[in-house]
Order: structure tokens, then sequence, then C-alpha cells
């Protein structure tokens, strides 16, 4: 099987965490979460590691604070830690979009109750019809073509395997887990300092790009700054879509209402 650049796998080891981590607590009933998860979040967002904090019935621990947040909300409302792991990594795609999204895919662990280890595998595959070639060009690799355009993408997995893991694990609504996710992206949210500093980092494939020159920089070219306003509204209309129809084919979703 040949796979795209490892850079182009949009989930990254940090948002993996957010699903390991929550998932790898089983199918325990949560009536209530520690007050003090807010700190565990804080941590994984990259504070220091002396905020850690110690819960009684739940933690939930993701890259963005933010998604940590959302995953203990879901605990509090009687979800599952699958339930919990789903709209956290929902969350994180929106909050970190550089490092995970829909477009990607990942694994997730699940311990349930009875101590039972499930393992789903919804990386992203290539297309049908790759070739070990794709990259070879008059007998040389052009690794450029691996990492941006059109080659370069991969068929993703993410939104089928989060919607098996939430009809095999989880006990909400998928519209439930997916509505803080499609706040974010419509109502907007501070950029945090990872996506900021992303931003920063690859100003001249966005300015290359007027669709993401027009979420993410200023009328002038300069980037978005963390603790700015960032607004995802054609990623909201898909998540919205993801909401009403789960798993679908990727070509249900129109050109106009993509990320």
């Amino acid at each position: 099987m040949i796979r795209p650049s490892p850079r182009h796998w949009l989930v990254s080891g940090a948002c993996l965490l957010a699903l390991l981590a929550s998932a790898l607590m089983g199918a325990a009933r949560s009536h209530a979460a520690a007050a003090a998860v807010g700190r565990v979040a804080a941590a994984a967002g990259g504070a220091a590691a002396e905020d850690a904090a110690q819960a009684r019935h739940g933690a939930v621990a993701a890259e963005h604070p933010r998604a940590a947040t959302i995953g203990i909300d879901i605990l509090r409302r009687g979800g599952s830690a699958a339930d919990a792991a789903i709209a956290a990594a929902y969350a994180v795609c929106v909050l970190n979009l550089s490092s995970c999204g829909i477009g990607g895919g990942g694994f997730m662990l699940i311990h349930d109750a009875r101590g039972a280890v499930h393992a789903l595998d919804y990386r992203e595959t290539a297309p049908a019809l790759a070739h070990r070639d794709l990259y070879r060009r008059d007998g040389e690799v052009l690794g450029e073509l691996s990492r941006r355009g059109a080659l370069a993408v991969a068929v993703p997995g993410e939104v089928a395997g989060l919607e098996a893991a939430r009809v095999r694990f989880a006990r909400l609504p998928r519209a439930d887990l997916l509505a803080p996710a499609i706040a974010l992206a419509r109502d907007g949210f501070p950029l945090g300092v990872h996506l900021a500093r992303e931003i920063a980092s690859n100003l001249t494939a966005i300015r290359a790009t007027p669709a993401l020159a027009a979420l993410l920089l200023h009328a002038d070219g300069s980037p978005l700054r963390e603790g700015e306003t960032l607004r995802l509204p054609a990623l909201a209309t898909t998540l919205e879509t993801v909401a009403a129809r789960g798993a679908f084919l990727i070509n249900a979703i129109s050109p106009k209402t993509a990320p």
C-alpha cells in the first residue's frame, strides 16, 4: 500500500493523545468530573508538568485546553469515555486545524469495563489509482509532490473512524458530540499559541492559497496572532453535514462547503 508523506497525515501525535488518553479510561460511567480537570487540560495544552490534577470520576487529556473542557462536559452529561474522546477529537480538529482534521485519520484504543481492549485503525489510505511511480518524474523521485498539491492527499478516515467508535461504544447522539466543534468553527475562538505559530511559519504557502489566506491572514497579508479570533464558517457547514449524515462519501461534500 502506498501512503503519502507523514507530514500530510492530518492527525498528529498530539491529536492522537486526545483520543488515547480519553478512550483508555474505558466505559466508566461518570456521574461527575473533578473541577480540577481544567488544570489537566492546561497541562496537556503546554503548561508546566506540575499543573497536573487529580479526579475521582474521570479526566480528559487533549492537545488544547478547550477541547479537554468539552470532553469533561460530555462526561458530566452522562457520556462514556468514547463520547468524550470523539467530542474532544472533533474540537481539536477545529482549534488546532494544522494538527488534525476530518481530512485525516487516526487510531483509537478503548479499554472497556469488562477488561477487553478494542483497537480501531482509521488512518488515511492512498487513492485506488496510486502506484509506485506516483512521485517519480523522468526517473527522479520528487519529494515535494508527496508534501504539497493534489498528489499529497490521501483518502480520509477520520469521520468513518470516529463514527465507528460512536456506534460501538458511545451513548450520546452524533449531533451532540459534534455540536461543540460546530459552535467553535461558526462563532470563532481565540487563536492558540500552537496554531498561531503554524500560521506564521507557513506564510508563503498560505499566501499562495487565496482560500487559506482569507481565513488565516489579515487584509495586509500578515498572519493572525495568538488571541485573535478565528472563524471557520465553511468548516462549520461541513461539520453540520457530518452531524446530520455521519460517515459519507467524500464527494458528497461540495467544494463550497469544504474547509
